[in-house]
This record gives structure tokens, sequence and C-alpha cells, in this order.
């Protein structure tokens, strides 16, 4: 339950304010705006509480939208409308939230918080009836005229606050063609200068009209004039399709479905430690009418119910993933989803029986279901990492050898070679997914021990790679990888001895763990050190895009839709798979 809607410029001047329950006090509000919006502390908390009273905000640009409640709410249901909010003022301000549009188009914004809410309870938030319901217009200004400039500098230097809010029961109920017929008649009084001659400036509805000019007031006078026509919209803001008109129409019919997946992967040596996947299905469409779509994805969705015998079998499910490439084959096309969230358009009983997502899109783009899904997902890369270590020959001739080589039992290589602080690092990675499919923008970053010194790249077998001595992190860069491929990098670097590490250790005042246990380890052997290496690497991490590829395995079987005027459709479908956090240990 809402009680007021409020919007603030960033300095805590009041743009917008809306009462539905009229209980907001005077003192609440004030130390509200001179506590937190003055002093920015709005950013650590977004849910304040003053006197039993909670204000709950979310900034967006410069601008901060401040929900008023008293009862119990619903916290998430007051953010969800928050956000539905902020996106119908970015539809109508074309992406533009600022302080000037709001000022400018205050009108408009009144008209859209009574369409959108009623005593305190959303309604009507579907931008597609919102759009053909609302009289008023958006009203622009070049950025580079002087209305504009005068406007802007006048938001930033105002400092007067909530000075004279007025709360009276009177004041809220009065009609709102009352107040513009007053404000209409003596519209010839407000002088062009208004703004730069007064001393405050109190934000209510009328002083904002001399704010706005004689423009804002022709247009006020044309919405009276347009309010005396009949308006027919009742008929489908009150129907079973709310967020669809009927009056649609295009020459050329289209749909676009678009299938994107985070993949959020955790890799070991060994074997595959965690995985999930974050999805979606977008659709852009442009049909005419009232259609009714039909959507199958491949073989059934089962949902993971949460009873006690399938939360135990999810559990297994997580403990015993294993890793699955590309190019294995499935048992089964079956998906195991562990949550989804379909689009309110979706008829969910059909669903249930059927399988088959049946619903009326909107207009426009849209997200028609979010999924996550925990198993069976297809690793698309292989990474392996190893610290090798530079033996020097009596000769002063550099040879690597394998750890397998060297045995501690076999003197005669310790009699020929000398063991040296040089190592090189070698990383491999194989790409798993099979066909005509591609990876792009592939970037490695390999952290280093941030004590090593000499770090170079001694080869790359493909794309560009760069040392950061600031981060110690090598970042290889691969523009396109293509599937079924291996490449490798190889960096080579040299450890600090120990009198350099000792004085490293001295001179900084936090020393990680990892310093520390080096540090012992060189006490050592040298040999004990390679295996620590090649048992605590830092992880690395990957990120890439892969079109036309799903981890998950879910793919479109058909798309059918259904219409009175059976016309013709074009169909579009994508599919991208995208790295979330990547990394192998």
């Amino acid at each position: 339950m809402i009680d007021a809607l409020y919007i603030f410029y960033i300095n805590g001047q009041l743009l917008i304010q809306r009462s539905y329950r009229n209980v907001t006090r005077k003192n609440d509000l004030c130390q509200y705006v001179n506590k937190y919006i003055k002093t920015k502390r709005f950013f650590e908390n977004p849910i304040i509480e003053i006197n039993n009273v909670f204000f709950i905000n979310v900034i967006i640009n410069e601008i901060v939208i401040t929900v008023l409640t008293r009862n119990n709410s619903n916290i998430c249901l007051i953010f969800n409308f928050i956000y539905k909010f902020i996106e119908i003022l970015n539809y109508f301000f074309n992406n533009d939230i600022s302080g000037i549009n709001i000022v400018n188009n205050f009108v408009l914004i009144y008209e859209i918080c009574d369409e959108i809410i009623d005593y305190g309870y959303p309604q009507t938030l579907e931008i597609n009836i919102l759009k053909n319901s609302l009289v008023n217009k958006v009203k622009y200004y070049s950025k580079t005229s002087k209305y504009f400039q005068s406007l802007s500098n006048e938001l930033l230097n105002m400092n007067s606050v909530i000075e004279d809010i007025v709360h009276d029961t009177n004041t809220q109920n009065q009609k709102d063609n009352s107040n513009l017929n007053y404000y209409t008649n003596n519209r010839d009084t407000y002088k062009k200068n208004t703004l730069k001659n007064s001393n405050s400036y109190e934000l209510n509805e009328k002083n904002k009209l001399k704010y706005i000019g004689k423009e804002t007031l022709n247009r006020i006078k044309n919405k009276i004039i347009n309010n005396n026509k009949p308006i027919n919209n009742f008929s489908y803001i009150t129907g079973n399709c709310t967020w669809r008109n009927n009056n649609i129409t295009y020459k050329k019919n289209e749909i676009y479905i678009d299938i994107l997946e985070i993949l959020n992967v955790t890799i070991n040596s060994n074997n595959l430690i965690y995985a999930h996947i974050n999805g979606k299905v977008t659709l852009k469409c442009f049909l005419s009418g009232m259609p009714i779509c039909e959507l199958s994805t491949n073989n059934k969705i089962n949902l993971l119910k949460n009873n006690s015998k399938n939360v135990l079998k999810n559990k297994l499910i997580k403990n015993n993933i294993k890793r699955k490439n590309a190019n294995d084959e499935k048992e089964s096309d079956e998906i195991i989803i562990d949550n989804c969230i379909f689009h309110h358009c979706v008829t969910l009983s059909k669903y249930e029986n059927t399988k088959i997502i049946t619903f009326t899109p909107p207009d426009g783009t849209f997200e028609l279901m979010k999924y996550t899904i925990t198993k069976n997902i297809q690793i698309p890369f292989d990474i392996i990492a190893i610290y090798n270590p530079i033996i020097q020959y009596v000769k002063n001739l550099d040879r690597k050898f394998s750890l397998k080589n060297l045995k501690n039992n076999n003197k005669d290589i310790y009699d020929e070679y000398k063991n040296t602080n040089k190592y090189e690092y070698s990383v491999t990675i194989k790409s798993n997914y099979k066909g005509s499919m591609y990876a792009s923008d592939v970037i490695i970053k390999i952290p280093i021990y941030k004590f090593s010194e000499n770090v170079e790249i001694h080869y790359k077998s493909i794309g560009k790679a760069e040392f950061n001595n600031i981060e110690n992190v090598v970042t290889w860069k691969i523009k396109k990888f293509s599937s079924s491929n291996e490449h490798n990098i190889k960096i080579r670097l040299t450890l600090e001895n120990q009198n350099q590490i000792y004085s490293n250790i001295n001179n900084t005042q936090k020393v990680d763990n990892l310093s520390k246990v080096v540090l012992q380890i060189h006490k050592i052997k040298n040999m004990n050190t390679v295996k620590f290496l090649n048992t605590y690497k830092m992880p690395i991490t990957l990120s890439f895009k892969i079109p036309m590829f799903t981890s998950s395995g879910m793919y479109i079987r058909y798309l059918k839709v259904f219409e009175k005027s059976n016309y013709k459709i074009i169909k579009w479908i994508k599919y991208l798979t995208e790295s979330g956090i990547y990394q192998y240990k």
C-alpha cells in the first residue's frame, strides 16, 4: 500500500509530490530530506524509517524516487512498482530521466501517477495501455536553448526544500479542472522573470505553473478542451488482455526470439566444482491484431518442486555434477530447470497440461521467461595450467624438463644440472563445442605471483597477450576461437630469492598468506616450490561469447502464431551463450 509518491532532485529539491492517503507529516518529510537526501545518505540504505514511517527510495541518474508507506506493506511489491514506474518514465522521456524533463512535463507525470495508482494500490502499469490513454504529450527542449540552460542552472542553485508543502485534505481533494481554470484565467499576471526575481521556490502546483510559463499553460488549456471528448480506452484497460491493444497493425509481421544464457563455472584440475546457468528468452514482436502464440522447446521441461523428495534429489544432482563436453551425445533431450519465471501474458494452466508456452504477446520487446539450470551443463572450454621449472645446464645452456623425468633417485641429473628460480607457466585452452560454431571476444586473464621478476610472454599460438605489472596479470585476447581447437601460451618468470622476499615482506604492511608459504618453501627445495605453485594456483578467469550455442542444450522446436487474418509471419531465432564467472583454479 502506497501512501505517497515523491520525486526529488539530487540536491533535495522536491519536483513531484502525489499524496494518495493524506497521511504525510511535514516534520517527517523535512527530516528525511535534510538527513538523507541532502547528505546523500540514501545510498547506504534504500529503506529508511522515521517515526514509524517508511521511505523507500531508488535513485536514477540525478533523480531520487521515494515512496512513503506507514503500514506493514510488501516491500518487494513496492520496489517492483518503483522500477516499473522508472520503466514508464524511460519510455516517455526516451531514456532521459532528468530534472528538467520532469519539471517541464509535470502535468504528464501527474496524469501518469493518477492512472497507475488508485488509493495507494497499483493498477495499470502497462506502457501499451498508458500511451493510448494519456492525453498530455511529452515536451522537449533543445539542450542548446536559453530556456534549457536557465532551467538547469536554477535547479542546481535551488536550496529551499519543502518549506511550504500543504497536506490539507481539502486542498488535496480539489478537482484538477478547477485549479487549472484558475491558473489559466490568471496566466497574464505571470511575468517571464518570475523565476529570476523569486527568493524562494515552493514546488507545489501553483508555483510550478509560474516556473514553466505560458507554453505549458496553453498545453493545460488544450488538455481541458480535449477532456470534453469521449475516450473509449476502458474496454481494453479492464479486459482480459490488458497488455495489448487490439488496434495494432503492421505491414510486415515479424517476431524475433533471443535465447541468452549466462554461464557461471568453477573448475579445478580434477573435476567440475560448480556450474550454473541464468537464462532468459526475449521476444520482439511486430504482429498485427490479437495473435495467440504457441512456443515449444526441445522435449519437456520438468520443474523441480519443493517437496522433500525432490529437494534431496536436487542436492544429489548438485553434488554429483560431472564435466560434460559438447561433443558428447546426451542420453536424453529432457532439460531439468530448477527455477522458472514467466511473463504474465503466459497461460500457466495450458503450460502445466501440455508443456507448451501459450501467450498473447505484448507489442514490442519483452522477456517471455527466465530460468536457472544446474544439471547437464555443457562446458564450452577446458583449461590446463602447469608450472615447469627451467633447469640450467653447467655450460649455461637453458633446457626445460618435465616433472615426470626429474626423479629424486636420479643423482646424475642433479650433478649435471643446476636448479634456478626460473619457471615456465604453460596455459592451454581447448574448445569443446562442435560444428561451425565459434567463440568471439575471448579474454583469458592469467594472474602471476606478485613477487615474480622478469615476466615475459615466451610463446603464444594465437591472439595478443600483454603483461600488466601493476595488477600482475597476463591478459590473453583471442578474437575468434573456432570449434574443437586448442591454443597455448607460455609465460616465463623468475621468483625472487630469500633476501629479496624478506626485504619485500619487511617493507610491506599487509602480507598475504601466499607470500609467507612461498618463503617457507624457498628454505626447503626448489622442486617443492614447483609442487606448491601447481597445487595452489591463483584462479584463471575467462570471458567469451558463443553465438548459436546454448550450454543447457535448450532450443526452440517450433513457434506457431494464430490470428484471424492468417497473415504471413517472418520468424527469427538467435542463441547466445555468455560467460559470467568462469574460472579455473
